[in-house]
């Protein structure tokens, strides 16, 4: 029962044999209780090691570093293998076990923070895409219901090519969490028309700096980027030497970031950078120029890719580098088929797609 060690870093504890009987099996249980290392002032809270019934080994331990009440320190386990017991004390599965000096872990991952640390980054898990073919049309389930929209990326390799003023519209619509329908068609166009979008805001959560709504969901495939912010100069004066003058070299520059969202999430576009001409100053200039400058500039982003529209914002910028701010994504201008007309694609064909599944 009691058992003292003399010496550098004595040890008094207090252990007790228990003799238990659990559904007419007898189980040996350890326990020990407030343990103290006098040397490193370690107080194990409260431990026990035992058998159960089915043979399984339980341990439970709190150990209070400090003294003050709060379990601090981690639990080094030696085991071949770690199986955990549902509470109902019956049901055991394997979670971990060893493999020459390997972890080997089993089960399932949970979460939206899963990846991989790959030398000083941490690289998220990819999941595995779901390939298939559809029709126009055609309603296409996950198998199941999925927390986070995925990304729909189709393969029209195989479709005959259309003439001028005609294009393939393929893309998955009607989207919830189990799924889509295929929409699949040609569009031919009358003519064009500028739609300008307004009225961004702050993103929110992961979103980007400033989000816009898309108020149509026809794509063009290239998009005018009015962005608005403040761009720091500094002037640096270099001499020609022998007191025959010279001049002031303006540098500075803010590098931004478009993104777009298809309704799975926000992907990154092309970049965004202002430097010293955008707001009227020469890369060199007779005199200093060094001071805050507001610019406001437009860019034509061409993303290939279907957007469509959904119920959240479609078109965002985040500031990336440099010396400067961002305040507003002003407007995004696109071209888009006026008076546009729809129709099947001949025989209806199987289009084949690829469903990219995200964590978040």
């Amino acid at each position: 029962r009691q058992a003292r060690v003399d010496g550098d870093g004595a040890l008094a504890a207090s252990l007790q044999i228990v003799r238990a009987r659990i559904d007419d099996a007898v189980a040996d249980i350890t326990t020990s209780n407030q343990a103290r290392v006098d040397g490193d002032a370690a107080r194990i809270r409260y431990s026990v090691i035992g058998t159960t019934a089915n043979g399984q080994a339980v341990i439970s331990m709190s150990v209070d570093d400090d003294g003050t009440g709060t379990a601090t320190s981690a639990i080094v386990l030696a085991a071949e293998e770690i199986n955990l017991l549902a509470i109902d004390g019956t049901t055991t599965v394997s979670a971990l076990r060893i493999e020459g000096d390997q972890a080997v872990f089993t089960g399932r991952l949970a979460g939206r923070e899963v990846g991989v640390i790959h030398g000083d980054i941490f690289v998220p898990a990819a999941l595995e895409p779901q390939d298939g073919a559809g029709q126009h049309d055609e309603w296409i389930s996950y198998g199941g219901d999925v927390p986070v929209q995925p990304r729909w990326a189709f393969d029209l390799s195989q479709l005959p090519s259309l003439p001028s003023g005609q294009r393939y519209i393929v893309e998955a619509r009607e989207r919830t969490a189990d799924g889509a329908r295929i929409y699949a068609q040609i569009a031919s166009n009358a003519g064009t028309s500028t739609v300008t979008n307004m009225g961004d805001s702050a993103g929110a959560g992961s979103a980007p700096d400033r989000v816009l709504n898309k108020s149509t969901a026809l794509d063009a495939g290239s998009y005018r980027f009015r962005v608005q912010g403040t761009i720091v100069i500094s002037s640096i004066f270099a001499d020609y030497g022998r007191g025959s003058g010279g001049f002031w070299y303006n540098t500075g520059s803010v590098t931004l970031r478009t993104f777009f969202n298809d309704g799975a999430s926000w992907t990154p576009g092309p970049d965004i950078t202002i430097t010293p001409p955008d707001v009227g100053v020469g890369t060199r200039s007779g005199s200093n120029q060094s001071g805050t400058y507001n610019f406001d500039a437009t860019r034509s982003i061409v993303w290939g890719s279907d957007i469509g529209q959904h119920g959240g914002q479609e078109f965002g910028v985040s500031k990336l580098s440099g010396t400067g701010t961002l305040t507003d994504l002003e407007s995004v201008a696109y071209d888009v088929a006026a008076g546009a007309s729809y129709s099947d694609i001949p025989d209806d064909p199987f289009i084949p797609f690829t469903i990219h599944h995200k964590l978040s």
